[in-house]
């Protein structure tokens, strides 16, 4: 029966009128926010927008106090240009001097640290190195 339900939900999904759209392309401009003023991505009309990231940490500088500044700044310029906004909300990261989040669940202990080690394994999952960090999203307290 289960497995009769997911089917039907998957068949259903497939034919909604959303799964029917053309597929769009985004570009990803990773730290490299600044390239989606180049006119070779403007032009190009294959391109439905820019993927770009925002940090936890950027967008909330201080605890409950919460800057959109900067997706605004992008959104406006994206939507004059007649692109769109694919927003990607980044707590992790893959660089030990980097640290995404915001500070106050690093000092508080209410949020036990707010973060832990992100390691790079091998085939055999050995620990090749430490590889950045990544948000404790499933501490309730931090999530």
């Amino acid at each position: 029966m289960k497995h009769t339900l997911i089917f039907v939900l998957i068949v259903l999904a497939s034919n909604s009128i959303e799964a029917q759209k053309t597929i769009s392309h985004y570009v990803f401009f990773n730290i490299d926010r600044h390239r989606i003023k180049e006119k070779s991505f403007l032009e190009t009309t294959e391109f439905e927008g820019a993927q770009l990231k925002y940090t936890w940490k950027e967008l909330e500088p201080e605890k409950d106090q919460y800057d959109f500044s900067e997706i605004k700044r992008d959104l406006e310029f994206l939507t004059s240009h007649g692109k769109r906004l694919y927003i990607q909300l980044q707590d992790v990261s893959f660089d030990t001097a980097r640290v995404l989040i915001p500070n106050y669940l690093l000092t508080d202990t209410t949020y036990g640290g707010g973060l832990n080690i992100q390691y790079m394994t091998d085939d055999d999952e050995n620990i090749i190195r430490q590889d950045g960090y990544v948000a404790r999203r499933w501490d309730k307290e931090v999530a």
